[in-house]
């Protein structure tokens, strides 16, 4: 994979993105989700991810404290180069910061971590 879009993963997973994996010998695959109101995000990682992906984003209902939220969601077909991301990022199947953080959060990683997970406030 190349060291830009690792980049883009790692900042991604450091915000709502996450990793699935079926068993210990199948591969992985990353999925990415974010209220429509930050559908302008989704997409543009979407555009740089997409030769991975096997659809276009979709659209998904989601229920939080009794609210009913809509989001943009897509996700990767199951490739071996996101296997290492799931080590670094899981145990136990559990979403955990990687002990070597400080060789991952890149210029790009943090920059996309920010959008993840950034809020305006006033």
């Amino acid at each position: 994979m190349p060291s830009h879009l690792y980049s883009i993963i790692v900042g991604i997973l450091l915000s709502d993105g996450w990793l699935e994996k079926e068993n210990l010998n199948a591969n992985t695959r990353f999925r990415f989700k974010q209220v429509l109101a930050r559908s302008d995000y989704i997409i543009y990682s979407f555009l740089l991810l997409a030769h991975y992906c096997s659809s276009v984003p979709k659209i998904v209902k989601g229920e939080r404290a009794d609210t009913v939220t809509y989001g943009l969601q897509f996700s990767t077909r199951r490739y071996q180069c996101f296997n290492e991301l799931y080590t670094l990022f899981y145990k136990n199947k559990n979403k955990v910061i990687p002990t070597n953080i400080y060789d991952l959060l890149t210029p790009v990683a943090l920059a996309n971590w920010i959008m993840g997970d950034g809020a305006k406030r006033e």
